[in-house]
């Protein structure tokens, strides 16, 4: 209520004064000068309007919507387009493992103390900084820095998450890695083995070959004696036949 209260609140623009309106404001009482400025809703809307670049339709009707004079539409209604904007978050946010990560010491996040972590409760602070602004420019400065730093709170999470994406994928190649290694080594075991099996078999077909060509000298010096022996039986023979 206090921030509908405050943008109910008369709003003079920065517009030069008139003599008449300057000398009234000389003429009136302190507690009417020393009065709070807050920001009328027409200054919030274009304020928005580079930021919520896709929510021209909508803001287009909270502006038709201050022009007919129903403050509390309005508000309601820019209320309710913040919050949609920051609904990803909330529900990303509402994960017990998106929970964790900010709750861990690592996570960046845990630097933004300062920023709410609930889409409504940043809403009620970014209308709690608008309505004490003293001026537009001070309500452009103070919602400048409140978006900047939730800008930096997003891009910090997601470095995060692509950092601690590329460490799980890191530690996935390593045992990939790993893995490729003790395959490699019993391949290299299987090699040794293998070639010392055909090792062995070699050597043992170099002794059958060895063993056979000293055989060789053997049986033909064999088969020269069964020749001179043949020879000599078919002389014995031939000379018998003609004695008979």
């Amino acid at each position: 209520m206090s921030a509908v209260s405050g943008v109910k609140r008369p709003f003079v623009e920065e517009l030069p004064p008139s003599p008449v309106v300057s000398k009234r404001l000389r003429c009136s009482p302190p507690a009417l000068r020393s009065r709070e400025f807050h920001p009328p809703i027409t200054a919030i809307v274009d304020l928005l309007q580079g930021v919520l670049s896709d929510k021209d339709a909508q803001l287009h009707e909270i502006s038709m919507q201050k022009r007919k004079g129903d403050l509390d539409a309005a508000i309601k209604r820019l209320h309710d387009i913040l919050l949609g904007s920051s609904a990803s978050a909330t529900v990303d946010e509402s994960n017990p493992s998106h929970q964790k990560k900010v709750a861990s010491p690592g996570n960046p996040l845990a630097l933004m103390k300062n920023l709410p972590n609930e889409g409504a409760e940043f809403i009620e602070l970014l209308i709690k900084e608008l309505t004490n602004a003293k001026s537009v420019e001070d309500a452009k400065d103070r919602a400048a820095k409140l978006l900047g730093s939730s800008e930096k709170t997003v891009v910090s999470s997601q470095a995060y998450a692509i950092v601690e994406s590329l460490g799980k994928e890191k530690s996935m190649l390593k045992e990939q890695v790993e893995k490729l290694r003790q395959e490699n080594t019993v391949l290299r075991r299987a090699v040794v083995i293998q070639h010392e099996r055909r090792q062995e078999e070699n050597g043992d077909k170099d002794l059958e070959l060895q063993f056979l060509k000293e055989l060789v000298p053997q049986y033909r010096e064999l088969l020269r004696k069964l020749e001179v022996k043949n020879h000599a039986l078919t002389m014995h023979l031939k000379a018998a036949q003609r004695k008979d």
